[in-house]
């Protein structure tokens, strides 16, 4: 049975039956002649400007409509997003790109209060949701450890060419992906508001293995995408693919910034790459990392690429199981086993110091095993001189092979 594509503005209907899914405009649920029209959900007078912005209950009547398959078409313009938006599986919720009328170029979701966009859930897995062309704007997030956007459980989801304005808590993730498997992350940009953030604005994490089918926490894609100021974390996930991002900081906010990887709690990952990505931050240090589970959760690592990055900061640095070694090599106690990793072709430019592979396992706890660091190139300076050596490893450290880095005025083992 074929279905129509639906177009109901406010002002009028538009039919077509030229395919079985259909498109809801979200403004169209405030219209009485809508079948996604609640006499709870009206506009107030708003019109979708910055000053009288849209409800977003108008997006979750469209939502509550639609079918999996469908997709809800957000209008250009200003939305209040001052409650939570429960997105279900199988539909995709895309933004407007321009409705001509100046008040918006984009569909501009502004998170307020408690607002949030949720799909998914914590037992059960959910597929086919994709976020498409959005605006989410967290600049005026409250302070509430809630991510702007979450997606639990996600099978063969997509978050896609987004433009999030981070909010200004930078301890917490403005988008958070938990579980599920086979989704991508790409050609979004994370842009730190008018108070900055700083921190890792998009986290992967994984999820217990829900009564489903699985996959679950595997096949991740994270590419092309543009980071000022913030960066990314990943926790827990295997058969994960890191690469092709962009990642700055130019600006007045001079945050710390780069990648950072680590095992689940007390679990094991495997087939971690992390290629080809920019890292630009010159008024500050930049890395590719492990970085340690918390308390009592050492975990492991099986299969890990770092190749054909560019880091370039006032200090660069690449560590397998952290690169801290002031504190943590030596003092934290759930640093990661890692095991059959490959370090190659990545080139890495410090400003006020010498660049660093840390190949480390680390005093207190960890290994690092069977690893190869070949090709790499790091340039710097290092006024002390006390130590140019710009590879490092430590008893933990079993099983290398090291060869053909180039590292100008410094020691490349």
């Amino acid at each position: 049975m074929r279905r129509a594509v639906v177009l109901l503005g406010v002002s009028g209907v538009l039919f077509s039956t030229s395919s079985e899914a259909a498109t809801i405009l979200a403004s169209s649920c405030f219209s009485s002649s809508s079948s996604c029209y609640s006499s709870s959900c009206v506009t107030g007078g708003a019109d979708g400007s910055a000053t009288a912005s849209w409800p977003v209950c108008a997006i979750q009547q469209a939502i509550n409509s639609a079918s999996a398959g469908d997709t809800v078409l957000v209008d250009a313009g200003f939305w209040n997003a001052s409650t939570t938006i429960s997105l279900a599986g199988g539909i995709t919720l895309r933004g407007q790109l321009a409705d001509g009328s100046g008040n918006a170029t984009v569909a501009s979701l502004v998170f307020t209060g408690s607002g949030q966009l949720v799909t998914g859930s914590y037992n059960a897995l959910t597929n086919d949701v994709n976020i498409v062309g959005l605006k989410i704007d967290g600049s005026s997030a409250a302070d509430n450890w809630t991510p702007l956007v979450t997606m639990l459980n996600c099978v063969g989801c997509a978050f896609t060419a987004n433009y999030v304005v981070t909010q200004p808590d930078g301890s917490y993730p403005s988008v958070l992906l938990m579980g599920g498997g086979s989704t991508t992350v790409s050609s979004n940009s994370f842009i730190p508001g008018p108070s900055g953030s700083g921190g890792s604005q998009l986290q992967l994490n994984p999820l217990g293995t829900p009564s489903t089918i699985l996959p679950n926490n595997s096949g991740f894609e994270v590419y092309s995408n543009y980071f000022e100021g913030v960066g990314l974390t990943e926790i827990g996930l295997s058969d994960i693919r890191i690469h092709g991002n962009r990642i700055v900081d130019t600006s007045t906010w001079q945050y710390a910034t780069g990648i950072n990887f680590s095992p689940p709690y007390g679990g094991e990952s495997h087939n971690i790459s992390i290629c080809d990505n920019y890292i630009n931050a010159p008024y500050n240090f930049a890395v590719i990392t492990g970085v340690p589970e918390d308390g009592g959760g050492q975990g492991s690592i099986t299969g890990l690429v770092i190749s054909g990055n560019v880091i370039n900061s006032t200090r660069s640095m690449i560590g397998i199981n952290s690169y801290d070694s002031s504190y943590c090599l030596g003092n934290c106690t759930t640093l990661t086993n890692t095991s059959d990793v490959v370090v190659s072709n990545n080139f890495l430019n410090s400003a006020w110091t010498s660049s660093e592979i840390r190949l480390d396992g680390g005093t207190m706890s960890g290994s690092v095993q069977n690893v190869t660091a070949q090709g790499n190139i790091l340039t710097g300076t290092n006024p002390s001189e006390t130590d140019p050596t710009t590879i490092f490893y430590d008893s933990n450290t079993h099983n290398m092979n090291i060869a053909n880095n180039l590292c100008p005025g410094a020691s490349c083992s």
